[in-house]
Order: C-alpha cells, then structure tokens, then sequence
C-alpha cells in the first residue's frame, strides 16, 4: 500500500507518496494541470494508492482530474 497527499494550490500541487513504512517513493510541487497529475502517479497502480487532498476550495476539480487519469 501507498499513500499520496496534496497540498492544492490555484497554479501548483504540491504532493507527496509514501509507502507503508513512511518512506518517500516521490514528491514534487506540479502545475495544476491534469497531464502534471497523471505524470505524477504515473506508475502506482489504483489498488495501492490511498490518496488525501487538503480540502479547499479548487479540490473538486483535482479530484476530477485524478479520476480521469486513474481510469
């Protein structure tokens, strides 16, 4: 399992994905954009992935991005 938190900013993401032992696997600050997400969990397959997001007041939006690109 792995974990994936996002600070959502209006022009950035900042997300972070850890394993089960607290261990980063990656972290970077990203545009805002779909394709930068799908970049960013490019590779971690959706029953591994337990993902977090700040609620703000954009955080629909990253959530439809990633359901997009999670399919």
């Amino acid at each position: 399992m792995k974990y994936c938190g996002m600070d959502v900013h209006k022009e950035s993401i900042t997300g972070c994905i850890m394993d089960r032992e607290g261990s980063v696997v990656r972290q970077y600050t990203f545009p805002y954009k779909r394709e930068s997400i799908k970049a960013f969990l490019f590779g971690i397959s959706n029953a591994e992935l337990e993902i977090a997001i700040e609620v703000c007041g954009i955080w629909r939006g990253v959530i439809q991005s990633i359901e997009r690109v999670r399919l």
